[in-house]
């Protein structure tokens, strides 16, 4: 997941901070990686803590959602005190690239996102490989995000056959 989530922010990253003369050119891989760490350091926290609906909030990059601010903030805090950006560049480039990002992470069906991660590798990555209670946090996640094809309140092998057929 990690080389998958560096991919799209160097994707994303290109013209938001690449291109950017506020950025420094000698800062710009240095922030991508922040943005990186933030990502994935507000995904762990959401999963450590069995938030469904922050992460759900975050892979579906809803720019309202109070996970996203959080990453954002976090992001745009780092990226100040560590490079010394401006402190609207680095609030304005959080709020381009952070839901961009995380929106283009997880595999939809019929969005065109043929590059996505599966929810169930997400987690995976951000729980360190290990299984918290990830059945239950994939159900719940794949409910809040409308993966419950068959309406029986999980998601399970069921769901994921109807998407196959249809």
């Amino acid at each position: 997941m990690l080389e998958e989530l560096m991919n799209r922010i160097r994707q994303f990253g290109q013209s938001s901070v690449v291109e950017n003369p506020a950025v420094p050119n000698e800062h710009n891989e240095d922030v991508m990686r922040e943005a990186g760490s933030s990502i994935f350091s507000g995904l762990k926290g959401l999963a450590d803590n069995g938030d469904t609906d922050g992460i759900s909030g975050l892979l579906e990059g809803k720019q309202n959602h109070p996970a996203m601010a959080k990453v954002e903030n976090n992001f745009a805090d780092n990226i100040i005190q560590k490079f010394g950006i401006n402190g609207n560049v680095a609030k304005s480039l959080a709020a381009g690239l952070i839901p961009a990002v995380l929106a283009s992470l997880l595999k939809r069906r019929g969005s065109g996102n043929h590059g996505g991660l599966s929810l169930q590798s997400i987690l995976s990555s951000i729980n360190g490989g290990g299984n918290v209670n990830q059945n239950s946090m994939l159900s719940n996640l794949g409910n809040k995000l409308g993966l419950d094809r068959d309406g029986d309140g999980d998601v399970d092998l069921k769901d994921m056959s109807g998407l196959v057929r249809k």
